[in-house]
């Protein structure tokens, strides 16, 4: 947010926001044409910027079109607006040299959840393997085609191995909230911290259903896996193309643990638009796209022996750090000094953030959720550790005041 009178400045042009651009941007607010991630914010601030606006759309669009879509990034406190594409031309081609940015908006909270099913192995129980989709969509979006058709081939999957029993524990999951930072799948795999070490491979689903496309997996794991998915596909008449990179989905939650993981990818139209409905979804596609996974899962599911390896390709780890960062970030945005370190490029150590997490904790600034089940004794001891390394102490608290029965005032030591 900005003060309710805005702020009133100097307003530039920076194109793409390169140095030579930003060199003249300290007390303006600047147009910057790329999507403004965590570097361009770092560049943005160092140049001593008071805001920014980006862009959205494209000059073929019309009517509802023309709306501009949410800037959800966290920007710490540099604010910043979005505006269509043809609304960026004319500003630009009218040579704008003044601006008022005044933003006025409020944090809202709201519920999410995970919804699993698992089905015992027949011949491995003690092995997991996960196959996992995102429900939730983007406000823009309807979510068609990112992403319940790809929960509607993980129902699928579902039905088939419970025909079909599986010799290796797999366990079926639709993840919440994936598209505010894959946080229904980093959930799981925090409450189900124990057990990661049973868990094999995890076969994910994003983006799925259209007709004029093709399939794509996406592999975060070692190379010899996409050798094996190769031959498995060519066997089957399946076709794919098998890709050995970090993907931005689901899979990565898992596969930063060292569990070998892929996306099932197609091509589409429409993503996170208003365009991201079920006309635009094929039932060729999605049984072609069915059989892909089914036939990669069973692969997995009954291989008599998994040897692959479990921790992340060299050459992967650096993207999946960037995904990893927004983790981080929450944190350190609840403390200016943590995150003035942290901007600085110091990495904070996890003591400074616990402690910056129980400090906001105490505040009533943050709450730190644990989830689990008691029932399965998942989750238990780490609810235990998060009360001790996070909850006040009754020393955390001030002394309390109140009024006696009499019209006194008391105060008394917390307890």
């Amino acid at each position: 947010c900005t003060l309710e009178e805005g702020i009133t400045a100097p307003f530039l042009f920076v194109g793409k926001g390169d140095d030579i651009s930003l060199s003249k941007a300290k007390g303006a607010v600047v147009l910057v044409c790329d999507p403004i991630r965590e570097d361009m914010i770092n560049k943005i601030k160092a140049a001593g910027a008071l805001g920014f606006v980006t862009i959205c759309g494209t000059p073929l669009d019309q009517g509802e079109d023309r709306i501009p879509t949410q800037y959800r990034r966290k920007a710490g406190d540099l604010p910043g607006v979005s505006v269509h594409y043809l609304d960026a031309v004319e500003i630009v081609e009218k040579q704008a040299s003044q601006c008022c940015l005044n933003i006025q908006q409020s944090e809202i909270s709201r519920n999410s959840a995970n919804v699993a099913v698992r089905i015992l192995g027949t011949d491995f129980p003690e092995e997991i393997v996960t196959v996992t989709a995102h429900y939730d969509s983007v406000p823009e979006g309807p979510g068609a085609y990112d992403n319940m058709s790809g929960g509607a081939m993980v129902m699928e999957a579902f039905h088939h191995f419970a025909e079909h029993r599986p010799a290796r524990t797999m366990e079926f999951i639709w993840f919440g909230s994936e598209e505010k930072g894959l946080v229904g799948s980093q959930n799981y795999v925090k409450s189900h911290e124990g057990e990661m070490s049973s868990h094999v491979f995890n076969l994910n689903v994003d983006l799925a259903g259209q007709l004029l496309g093709g399939n794509v997996l996406g592999v975060t794991a070692d190379p010899t896996v996409c050798a094996e998915l190769k031959t498995l596909m060519e066997e089957n008449q399946l076709g794919v193309t098998i890709k050995n990179q970090v993907w931005a989905s689901d899979s990565n939650t898992f596969a930063w643990k060292g569990v070998p993981a892929l996306t099932l990818n197609r091509d589409g139209f429409g993503m996170h638009t208003r365009h991201d409905t079920v006309e635009y979804i094929s039932p060729r596609a999605l049984e072609e796209g069915a059989k892909t996974l089914c036939t990669a899962a069973t692969w997995v599911a009954n291989k008599p022996e998994l040897s692959f390896e479990r921790e992340i390709p060299e050459d992967m780890k650096d993207e999946a750090e960037l995904y990893r960062t927004e983790l981080v970030e929450k944190i350190c945005e609840l403390d200016d000094d943590l995150m003035m370190e942290y901007l600085d490029g110091n990495e904070p150590s996890v003591a400074d953030l616990k402690k910056v997490l129980r400090k906001a904790t105490c505040e009533c600034t943050a709450v730190p959720v644990c989830c689990g089940s008691a029932y399965r004794n998942k989750g238990v001891q780490k609810l235990l550790d998060a009360i001790i390394e996070y909850m006040p102490a009754p020393t955390d608290i001030p002394d309390i005041t109140g009024v006696d029965e009499d019209g006194n005032e008391v105060t008394r030591k917390s307890s």
